[in-house]
């Protein structure tokens, strides 16, 4: 079915500062027309504002149709000076590959091997997911990276305590000492996507938050992954990551 969506004007703020946006769909081809106040905005910044823009009316009517829609971004043109950029599907939310790091962002992707194993252990084809999810739905990137890094901790919860009140207590203090991470990243990424599940951050989140949350719950989860696997875990340095600064 080609979808069709009238041009729909509006403004907002968000903490990279005040934006107008133009929003229209013709036959399924979706285009967007955005001011921002902010006078170097990043790729990232300019499409979550057209992603958080889309996503009502997307979903919308994915849900009269009963079906899963998904916005594809690909080019970014600047009007004034008509220079472009490609809109990547990757995130650049880690700053380097610094030593460490159980996931390395520049790895050759060429020719990967799929962890079957591991994709056994239901919670890591769960976590990896929600970390896709929390890249597709900037609004929502908050919860799904607790969703990731909770499922993760389940798989350290004590199997002879399921009844005891205690055990998610046990479970989180086991996967931090197993994937050298501290309970203090863990709160801080409970803290804030408490408040965006409540919708208080709708103004006051930006790419930089978003950029924290997602190394911590993507490096979580890589690690996890090599931790399933076997691999060695003394040169990972501890992760210590306050989300909301």
């Amino acid at each position: 079915m080609r979808v069709q969506v009238g041009r729909v004007n509006s403004q907002g703020r968000s903490a990279g500062g005040r934006f107008r946006l133009v929003l229209q769909v013709t036959r399924s081809h979706l285009v967007a027309v955005c001011a921002i106040e902010k006078p170097t905005p990043s790729i990232s910044e300019i499409s979550d504002i057209v992603r958080n823009a889309a996503a009502f009316p997307v979903d919308y009517l994915a849900f009269l149709n009963r079906g899963a829609y998904e916005v594809v971004l690909d080019l970014c043109l600047n009007n004034e000076t008509s220079e472009a950029w490609a809109i990547p599907v990757t995130e650049p939310f880690f700053a380097g590959s610094a030593d460490g790091l159980s996931f390395d962002p520049k790895m050759d992707t060429s020719h990967v091997e799929v962890p079957w194993a591991a994709g056994a252990v239901p919670e890591f084809p769960t976590a990896l997911h929600d970390l896709t999810e929390a890249i597709r739905y900037p609004r929502r990137t908050f919860e799904y990276c607790r969703m990731a890094v909770e499922v993760v901790r389940r798989h350290f919860d004590p199997q002879s305590a399921k009844r005891d009140a205690s055990r998610h207590v046990r479970g989180e203090q086991a996967l931090c000492a197993a994937l050298r991470v501290t309970r203090g990243s863990l709160r801080s990424l409970e803290r804030v996507a408490a408040r965006s599940r409540h919708g208080e951050l709708v103004f006051s989140m930006n790419w930089e938050m978003r950029q924290r949350a997602l190394e911590l719950a993507w490096e979580i989860v890589a690690r996890f992954g090599a931790f399933l696997q076997g691999a060695p875990t003394e040169g990972w340095r501890e992760l210590d990551i306050l989300v909301e600064q």
